[in-house]
C-alpha cells in the first residue's frame, strides 16, 4: 500500500500537498494515472497568483525527472469523463508546460463547498500564500457554505469585529435574526481556521483596500502585507509608484518603509489630496486676503462643525439611500474618507 493516502502524507512525494483531513478517501484509495487533458482547472481555486519562475523550475524537473506528486481532482460537474482540479494547480500548471501526457491523481467525491473547503485548506498551510489570497479565499468559503455574499460579510465584521463589541455580541445574538446568524456562520469559518473575528477585521479586509500597485506587488513581486498597508496611505499614482520601486529594489524594513511615507506624506503634503473648496469670493480675492497672514482664516472650531455637518448628513437616511444607488459617488465618498484618515494619521 505503497501508495496510498496515508503513505503519501507529510514528507512523501504529496510534499504536503494533501492534508492530514482525508475524509474524502479511504485507505486503500490509490492515486490514478489520468490524461492531463481530461484535467480542467477550477474557477473558484482559491489560489489566484502562481509564480511564473516556479512553475517553470517544477516544469524543468517534470522534464528531467518525470511528475513528482498526484493532484487531487474531483468529476468534472459539466464534462462528463473528464476531471475538475482541486488542489495542486502549480503542479498541474507545470505538467502543462512541461507537456507532459499523464499525471498521478486522488479522485474525490466534493461537492462545491467540499472542494472550495479542501482547497482552501491545503492553501493556508501554504507559507507563500498572501494575505490577500488568504483573505479572498475565506470570503469565497464563507458565500459558498452559507451564501453570504462578500460585501455583507465585510459590512457585518467591519461593524461586529471591533474588540470591545465582541463580548456584548457574544452575548445578545437572538435566534432568528439574520444579521446574527450570519455573523455566526462568519465567525464558525473564521474558528476553523484559528482566525479571531477582530483579528480578520484588522490584518485581513484592509488587503482589499489595496490600491491595485500595491495589490500586484504583494501578489507577484513578495511585497509584505504590513508594508503594502504602509504605502496604501500614499493617494497620489506617480508618488506611491516611485516609493513602491524604491521599497522593492532596496528591499526595506517595514519600520524603514513607514519611515520613508510619513516623510513623503509630510514633505509633499500628500498631492493626491482633493484641494479645499473656494466659497464665498474669487480665487483672486482670497489670494489677496491670505496674503497678510500667509493662510487663510478660520473661525474658531470651524473645521469641527464642519464635520460635524458631513457626520449629520451622511446619517441622513435619504442620503444613505442615494449613495447605496450611485456607485461613482460611494467610490469617490470612500476615497474621500480615506484621505482624511490618511491626513489624520500624519
Amino acid at each position: 500500500m505503497g501508495n496510498s493516502v496515508g503513505s503519501l502524507l507529510g514528507g512523501g512525494i504529496l510534499d504536503g500537498l494533501v492534508s492530514s483531513d482525508t475524509q474524502n478517501f479511504t485507505a486503500s484509495d490509490k492515486p490514478a494515472s489520468l490524461s492531463l487533458s481530461k484535467i480542467h482547472p477550477w474557477e473558484d481555486q482559491p489560489r489566484c497568483y502562481f509564480s511564473e519562475d516556479s512553475i517553470e523550475a517544477l516544469a524543468s524537473s517534470f522534464r528531467e525527472h518525470g511528475f513528482k506528486g498526484v493532484l487531487v481532482v474531483r468529476p468534472h460537474p459539466f464534462m462528463e469523463g473528464d476531471f475538475q482540479l482541486v488542489a495542486g494547480e502549480r503542479r498541474y500548471r507545470a505538467a502543462k508546460q512541461a507537456k507532459l501526457i499523464n499525471v498521478y491523481c486522488f479522485i474525490g467525491d466534493f461537492d462545491d463547498d467540499e472542494a472550495l473547503d479542501f482547497a482552501l485548506r491545503e492553501n493556508l498551510n501554504r507559507e507563500d500564500l498572501s494575505r490577500l489570497e488568504e483573505t479572498l479565499g475565506i470570503l469565497n468559503l464563507i458565500e459558498t457554505k452559507y451564501s453570504i455574499d462578500p460585501e455583507t460579510v465585510v459590512e457585518i465584521v467591519g461593524r461586529e469585529g471591533h474588540g470591545d463589541k465582541l463580548a456584548t455580541t457574544r452575548n445578545n445574538v437572538t435566534p432568528g435574526n439574520g444579521t446574527n446568524e450570519n455573523l455566526t456562520a462568519i465567525v464558525s469559518v473564521l474558528n476553523e481556521f484559528e482566525i479571531e473575528l477582530s483579528s480578520f477585521r484588522s490584518n485581513y479586509l484592509p488587503t482589499l483596500r489595496l490600491q491595485e500597485p500595491l495589490k500586484t506587488a504583494h501578489l507577484e513581486q513578495g511585497l509584505s502585507y504590513l508594508k503594502a498597508e504602509s504605502l496604501n496611505r500614499i493617494k497620489d499614482e506617480q508618488t506611491l509608484l516611485a516609493l513602491l520601486a524604491e521599497v522593492l529594489k532596496e528591499n526595506l524594513s517595514v519600520r524603514a518603509v513607514r519611515n520613508r511615507v510619513g516623510q513623503v506624506l509630510t514633505t509633499n503634503a500628500e498631492a493626491g489630496y482633493p484641494k479645499a473648496p473656494i466659497a464665498n469670493g474669487s480665487r483672486k480675492k482670497n489670494k489677496s486676503t491670505s496674503s497678510h497672514t500667509g493662510k487663510k482664516k478660520e473661525k474658531p472650531g470651524q473645521c469641527v462643525l464642519d464635520l460635524k455637518d458631513v457626520v449629520a448628513t451622511l446619517s441622513k437616511a435619504s442620503y444613505r439611500k442615494q449613495i447605496e444607488s450611485d456607485i461613482k459617488k460611494k467610490r469617490k465618498i470612500q476615497t474621500a474618507l480615506n484621505n482624511l484618515k490618511a491626513l489624520l494619521e500624519e
